[in-house]
């Protein structure tokens, strides 16, 4: 869990100087500091210590801390208060990673969804409302969510959920929620007009799938239950 100091200054010093080039952050720095992230939580760079137990110096935090912010903002949606493509990856992988290395029995979850009607909201009235429609769309999402699920916008029309100690049971529990209450799910224009808002689903556990696999079989569900709603329209 402990990262000696010298190694920090590198990937300080690396992420500087490719900064100052105007350069965005290389995976391999990111990663690292993400990774070290994951692995104090909220405590943040304050806990930081070299395996002599021995404090980092208070000007080695402010660095830390400073570049955990960076990977924050590279790791953000620009239109919606979630995280990005690049932070589902790198999440993913990282609870991929957790689940494979550790012994403990744990649970994860992949939930896939995508807005339906984006397109022609964007054709027919514009941009602007089909941001609204994706706005709302994530609104409604986070809201059904625990403190153990984090939400991602991985596309235009698409999001993306990790669910951390979520058995299959309790992901079946939270799609039934997110199908159903999304039926009176409603935006509106900027003169109060309003228009149906929804979305397909699908998910994954590792209850029951292969971990490298979840991915590929929640897209596939989400793309069955998107087939299935446009036929019954």
């Amino acid at each position: 869990m402990y990262l000696y100091q010298e190694s920090l200054w590198f990937l300080l010093g690396m992420a500087s100087v490719v900064a100052g080039f105007g350069m965005a952050i290389p995976n391999i720095f990111s990663t690292a500091l993400v990774n070290y992230k994951h692995q104090v939580g909220t405590a943040g760079a304050s806990e930081l210590r070299l395996p002599t137990g021995k404090s980092v110096y208070s000007a080695d935090k402010r660095n830390v801390s400073s570049w955990l912010e960076l990977v924050d903002v590279a790791r953000c949606d620009a239109l919606l208060q979630c995280g990005n493509r690049q932070a589902f990856a790198e999440d993913l992988a990282h609870y991929q990673k957790r689940y494979r290395d550790s012994k403990a029995e744990w649970n994860l979850g992949v939930f896939i969804l995508d807005v339906n009607g984006l397109k022609a909201i964007n054709d027919q009235y514009g941009h602007d409302l089909g941001d609204e429609l994706i706005r709302t769309s994530s609104s409604h999402i986070s809201a059904l969510l625990s403190e153990n699920g984090s939400l991602y916008r991985i596309g235009g029309d698409e999001f993306a959920l990790l669910t951390k100690g979520m058995t299959r049971k309790e992901c079946t529990l939270l799609a039934e929620q997110l199908h159903v209450s999304q039926e009176s799910l409603k935006f509106f224009d900027k003169e109060g007009k309003a228009y149906d808002a929804n979305y397909s689903i699908g998910w994954s556990c590792s209850d029951n799938a292969d971990l490298f696999k979840m991915f590929t079989i929640a897209d596939e569900s989400m793309y069955q239950d998107k087939r299935e709603y446009y036929l019954h329209l």
